[in-house]
């Protein structure tokens, strides 16, 4: 295990954060259980994205071990870590809901490209009962 490896799994272990609370960086649960175990390592501008997330310097990072020298994050605000975390969790939440908001909308617009395109072949103009009410709901 490298020393990233190991100051990754501490850093997020001790934030009491899960491996899947990593999606907004775009990191998948089991690409961040590869780079916690060493097997892989993130590129450099993941790696800048993930110091950043934990104000940890690079160099303390790779270099380092952050759990037996105490070296603390780099604050530039002072919050109790509750309310880090708390925020973190709240922002991905709202994140979560948006994302399932936007995957409804793009069902329905897709419903109704379907009902248009069902519209534009009719050669009578009329269309079945069901569409009728598909069209009638979006309206």
């Amino acid at each position: 295990m490298s020393v990233f490896s190991k100051n990754l799994r501490y850093l997020r272990e001790s934030r009491g954060l899960k491996l899947d609370e990593f999606e907004f960086l775009g990191i998948k649960k089991g690409t961040m259980s590869n780079y916690e175990l060493g097997n892989t390592e993130p590129k450099l501008s993941l790696l800048c994205e993930i110091s950043k997330f934990f104000r940890i310097s690079i160099d303390d990072f790779l270099l380092k071990d952050i759990e037996a020298e105490k070296i603390t994050p780099v604050v530039t605000e002072t919050a109790p870590p509750e309310t880090a975390n708390n925020n973190f969790r709240e922002l991905l939440d709202v994140l979560r809901e948006k994302d399932s908001t936007i995957r409804e909308m793009a069902e329905e617009i897709g419903m109704l490209k379907q009902t248009i395109t069902q519209l534009k072949q009719d050669k009578s103009g009329r269309v079945s009962d069901a569409s009728d009410s598909t069209v009638a709901n979006a309206v």
